[in-house]
């Protein structure tokens, strides 16, 4: 099954047969499977590389499950999700694992349909979390201003504000210059790709309905005035 992004996968798991399964189906639903028999095996090799998905057995020979849940927690800045492998739904250690921040559990013997089941809803889990990672990148915040630039989204006090298109990009390149003048030429170019005139009342009226759109004024701590003939200043304070 072909997906556009796949997790890394790490299957701590004593049982051979089952950690051999449990890869199959991790690599046939287009994701990277790494087996470690152990739990000192795991965390030698684990500084990094780090993982999205830990399948862990609650009862390894020679690390306890916690142990390990404790230890990915501490160290590991991603905060990979975690799923347990457990004979007992209702054992006390479950309970644990899950208070100790595991994400989820599953009941040996495996059932296949369930474990895929399960590998997918970890899946659309790690997809938001690759979007929302990928928005903190592309985000800005300025004041009670806030710029997501890859979903072209802008908040004002956390509540979204509808700019069309251009009026978003003006908005963008102001915000992004806060405290400089912006030269009309600036605005000509990267916004209309030199389709306008420089006297053209066309910016104008757009840099008007930003202003008016985004509430820039000083209840909002900023203002946006025009230079002379030659741009915009965007201060917020």
């Amino acid at each position: 099954m072909a997906m556009s992004s796949a997790m890394k996968i790490a299957i701590i798991d004593s049982n051979e047969n089952e950690a051999r399964l449990l890869l199959r189906i991790i690599e046939e639903s287009g994701h990277v499977g790494h087996l470690y028999k152990t739990g000192k095996s795991f965390m030698d090799a684990s500084c990094p590389p780090w993982f999205d998905l830990i399948i862990l057995d609650w009862s390894l020979p020679d690390v306890t499950g916690l142990n390990i849940l404790d230890w990915v927690k501490t160290v590991d800045p991603r905060q990979p999700f975690v799923l347990l492998l457990t004979g007992d739904s209702y054992d006390e250690q479950v309970f644990a694992g899950l208070y100790a921040g595991a994400d989820d559990y599953t009941v040996r013997p495996i059932r296949l349909p369930e474990f895929t089941a399960r590998l997918q809803s970890f899946f659309r889990r790690y997809k938001i979390r690759v979007n929302r990672e990928a928005d903190d990148a592309n985000m800005f915040e300025i004041g009670p201003y806030r710029f997501y630039l890859s979903r072209k989204i802008v908040q004002l006090d956390s509540q979204p504000v509808l700019l069309k298109p251009k009026e978003f990009a003006i908005a963008a390149l102001l915000f992004r210059n806060a405290g400089q003048t912006v030269l009309r030429r600036t605005i000509a170019e990267l916004v209309w790709r030199h389709e306008i005139p420089l006297t053209s009342r066309t910016l104008d009226t757009h840099i008007s309905q930003v202003r008016k759109k985004l509430s820039i004024d000083m209840a909002h701590n900023a203002t946006l005035r025009p230079v002379q003939s030659i741009g915009y200043r965007l201060d917020v304070f």
